[in-house]
C-alpha cells in the first residue's frame, strides 16, 4: 500500500495523565481546501468521511488509509507504537527494544515531526482465533503536528 498524504495530530491520552497520542493518519488522496479548517484543529474527520465513501470498493478500502499511533510522554519520548490498516490493528512496538528499533529517525518538538522507519512485525492473533498477521511499513515523513481541539 502506498499512501501519499499524511496528517499528524496530538491529543491527551485519556486515563493516562502525562501521556498523549501522536497519530499519523495516512490517506491515498490529497487534503483539499474543504479539509483544512478541521485539519488545523487536529480533526481528520473530513478525510475519514472521504475514505469511508471509497470503502464500498474493496480495492479502495484495502489501500485507502493507515494510522500509526505513538504513545508519548510530556517530553515526547515514545513508549509504544500501534498500527492500523483497514480491518486490522496491532501494537507493533510494545516494548522498549521494539520502540528503539521502530524509531530509526525520530524528532518531535511538539509542533514538527520527523519520522523515518522501515520494518515489519508479526502480530500474535491467537487470542482472536485467527492466524498471526505481519505488519510492514516504510515511512519517511516530515510533518506539522496539529493539536486536537475538542
Amino acid at each position: 500500500m502506498s499512501l501519499s498524504t499524511a496528517i499528524a495530530t496530538i491529543e491527551p491520552r485519556l486515563g493516562a495523565p502525562g501521556y498523549s497520542w501522536l497519530r499519523i493518519h495516512f490517506y491515498s488522496f490529497p487534503v483539499t481546501a474543504d479539509d483544512l479548517p478541521g485539519v488545523v484543529k487536529g480533526d481528520a474527520g473530513s478525510m475519514d468521511k472521504k475514505r469511508n465513501r471509497k470503502a464500498s470498493n474493496p480495492t479502495d478500502y484495502n489501500s485507502s488509509n493507515a494510522v500509526i499511533q505513538l504513545s508519548v510522554d510530556n517530553n515526547f519520548k515514545v513508549w509504544q507504537v500501534d498500527m492500523s490498516v483497514p480491518g486490522h490493528a496491532c501494537t507493533i512496538a510494545p516494548f522498549e527494544p521494539d520502540v528503539k528499533t521502530f524509531l530509526q529517525d525520530y524528532q518531535f518538538d511538539g509542533k514538527n515531526l520527523r519520522l523515518k522507519s522501515k520494518g515489519s512485525y508479526v502480530c500474535d492473533m491467537k487470542f482472536m482465533g485467527i492466524p498471526d498477521q505481519t505488519f510492514a511499513w516504510d515511512i519517511d515523513l516530515h510533518a506539522m503536528v496539529f493539536e486536537k481541539i475538542k
